[in-house]
């Protein structure tokens, strides 16, 4: 395996194989290279100024990606504030809109899923009965 040698090309590879959001690369080139914040500033700024590193590019797939994974929107909303991303629900819910993704059948579905999960038969066609008349 290759070593790198310095900080653009391992960004570089590192961007060849998923997308990262800043805070995430911001992360990788200081843990990996103990750069200072205005160094590492520098190459976000160039790779941005590429197209390469897109911050609401990746929120936008991420929370396309979740919502057709069916997981809800705080979580989705969770996951994207520990990458770094301030997001509020608004965003998901307007992305969902777009791309014709319903966030309800989603929990609908999802509910369905943890009641068979943990639930006996019996018990099961009681709630379904009563869920599905809501």
């Amino acid at each position: 395996m290759k070593k790198n040698k310095n900080p653009e090309s391992y960004l570089l590879r590192l961007l060849t194989k998923k997308d990262y959001t800043s805070f995430e690369i911001r992360g990788k080139l200081k843990e990996k290279f103990q750069l200072e914040e205005k160094d590492i500033e520098e190459i976000l700024e160039k790779y941005k100024d590429f197209g390469y590193v897109d911050d609401n590019r990746y929120k936008y797939s991420f929370i396309v990606s979740k919502l057709l994974s069916k997981e809800g929107p705080y979580l989705i909303v969770q996951k994207l504030k520990l990458k770094g991303i301030d997001i509020n629900i608004d965003e998901i819910y307007e992305v969902a809109e777009k791309n014709d993704i319903s966030i309800t059948e989603n929990a609908r579905m999802l509910a369905k899923k943890k009641i068979r999960q943990y639930l006996g038969r019996s018990q099961r066609i009681e709630i379904k009965k009563n869920f599905l008349n809501f």
